[in-house]
């Protein structure tokens, strides 16, 4: 059987249209969800054909199979060989996330090293005080601050306040607040 492997690969580069019939296999084990078959027709189409749009198709397979780390290799490569590809920001969303997967991976791996009861899904036992001081968020060395939504939340509602308070600040009251003087007669008026 190791003997047919080189003559196969002989064959599909003789065929043009091999690449494609792997393409088409490919995409029929994808949609059945067979990904780990997609992900090998994918990358055999590639050797075939170097289409950059077949390397953003394996990442897909590995992101379905949640092997975070290849997925985000594979769209980066794509992205690499393809810098103008009209789906970059997509992409680019895909990779971002793909690295918010691997670091909540490491944290329930840390989490999992440090307390082993969390990890098999045990009640965990009340003591605040002896939290690790160390212990920060999944996501505390992810993106920076003015990325995350909880930030621009916080803006909008100080924008929002100053806004309301100036307006406030501002209103004419129709009454007024301190008696009129009356210049002709020299004395003061009721309100």
């Amino acid at each position: 059987m190791m003997a047919a492997a080189p003559l196969l690969v002989l064959l599909a580069v003789a065929d043009p249209g091999a690449a494609r019939a792997l393409f088409d296999r490919a995409e029929v084990k994808f949609n059945l969800g067979n990904f780990e078959a997609a992900a090998a027709d994918y990358q055999a189409a590639y050797e075939l054909d170097h289409r950059p749009a077949l390397l953003f198709d394996v990442g897909q397979c590995y992101r379905n199979l949640g092997n975070y780390e290849r997925a985000r290799f594979f769209y980066r490569r794509y992205l690499t060989l393809d810098p103008r590809s009209p789906n970059r920001r997509e992409t680019e969303r895909l990779i971002d996330l793909m690295s918010e997967r691997l670091q909540q991976q490491g944290a329930r791996t840390d989490l999992a090293a440090r307390d082993p009861a969390a990890a098999s899904g045990a009640p965990a036992s009340f003591a605040p005080g002896l939290q690790a001081a160390d212990s920060r968020p999944a996501d505390a060395g992810g993106r920076p601050v003015y990325r995350r939504t909880w930030f621009w939340v916080g803006v909008a509602g100080v924008v929002a306040g100053g806004v309301a308070a100036g307006l406030l600040l501002s209103r004419d009251d129709p009454r007024g607040s301190l008696p009129s003087i009356d210049v002709r007669s020299g004395g003061i008026t009721g309100p």
